[in-house]
């Protein structure tokens, strides 16, 4: 068991240790050491490693008769770091000349402690990232913590953008169609303006896209609760996420239907009822097309994409150089860029192909 140990990322071998930001007080440290139950405490500064606050470093304050309340900052000192995507054989390595360890990405986050103790148990489970996102594709799921990412990307998701801009533009040629049959009045016009939106949701929800968008809130609800990725357990997880981008798009297009929609003649007034309505409802309601509409019971096809996109992010996780992600990386790992692509091109085909028929794609 030993030597697998030796094969696994430092940073999964390393134990959580909790930490204590710069400027906290020395009695604050001591305290946090005696609930932890720890002789080690890491310092911070914006969350980079500064140092560690040992016993011999309490000792040194007590002997020189300092204020309980003075900075912690004063009194660390430095400590031996291994970089959490090295090997645990690595680091067995480096405990030779150190007592213990501080696992630590590329930007000195603390990921946790490691010692001769930590190579004499069973592996782990994989560290996990407390926040997951994702996104459903046309053939399985991707997932990202913002830094790393797995599942099916690039191109899954730049397809993603293609079938639902295809799918919103099936519903606009049928208004395009239907719209000289239909009589003209402010009922039917709101009617007509609805049907893409209609149509898109309908055929999202016959498509298997739909089952993965379950197993990808599934798997999600499945890895920030700390469960296994059985699919026995990922089975019972809740196809509705709080943090599911379509809660957004219902709450924008609540809004923009009651503050558009001429139901009364006062603009200000449906402005009001618009932030009133949407505020108290989006959430509700978007649960409501979660549960409904964008998600149905993912098959046993689409969970195993789920559990294999989350065994992949945890294993990036696992080795990842910054677990913190700069602005830039985030979006980019969010995916929307992609999707953007590729909504971007199915309305270039879409272009060339109405122009062939003499339909000028902006009368849809």
């Amino acid at each position: 068991m030993t030597s697998q140990l030796f094969q696994l990322p430092a940073g999964q071998i390393a134990r959580p240790i909790p930490t204590l930001e710069a400027g906290a007080s020395l009695v604050l440290a001591v305290h946090t050491m005696r609930e932890e139950g720890v002789h080690h405490l890491p310092i911070t500064e914006n969350g980079q490693l500064l140092g560690v606050l040992n016993q011999q470093s309490l000792h040194n304050a007590i002997g020189s008769g300092v204020d309980t309340h003075a900075d912690v900052a004063q009194f660390i000192t430095d400590v031996a770091t291994v970089e959490g995507y090295r090997t645990g054989g690595e680091a067995f390595r480096q405990l030779e000349s150190h007592p213990f360890l501080l696992a630590v990405d590329d930007d000195r986050r603390v990921i946790g402690i490691i010692d001769a103790s930590s190579f004499w148990h069973s592996p782990p489970p994989p560290q996990r990232p407390a926040l997951v996102g994702g996104m459903a594709t046309p053939f399985g799921v991707y997932l990202t913590n913002g830094a790393v990412a797995g599942g099916k990307k690039g191109i899954n998701l730049v397809l993603t953008g293609s079938l639902l801009f295809t799918f919103f533009l099936s519903g606009k040629l049928v208004t395009l169609f239907a719209e000289p049959y239909v009589p003209r009045t402010a009922f039917w016009d709101i009617v007509i303006q609805l049907v893409p939106t209609a149509l898109l949701l309908a055929t999202f929800r016959l498509m298997p896209i739909a089952g993965y968008h379950a197993a990808e809130h599934q798997v999600v609800h499945a890895i920030e609760q700390g469960e296994e990725l059985r699919p026995e357990i990922i089975r019972r997880m809740p196809r509705v996420h709080p943090r599911c981008g379509t809660n957004i798009a219902v709450g924008i297009t609540m809004f923009t239907s009651i503050w558009q929609t001429p139901w009364v003649k006062y603009e200000d007034v449906r402005l009001l009822v618009a932030l009133l309505t949407t505020l108290f409802f989006w959430r509700i309601l978007g649960s409501f097309v979660q549960k409904w509409i964008t998600t149905r019971p993912a098959s046993e096809k689409q969970i195993a994409s789920g559990i294999q996109a989350a065994e992949q992010l945890m294993a990036n996780y696992a080795t990842a150089h910054h677990r913190v992600p700069n602005p830039f990386v985030r979006i980019f790992n969010s995916g929307m860029l992609h999707v953007m692509l590729g909504s971007l091109l199915a309305y270039g085909i879409a272009s060339l192909v109405a122009s062939c028929f003499g339909i000028p794609l902006g009368s849809l």
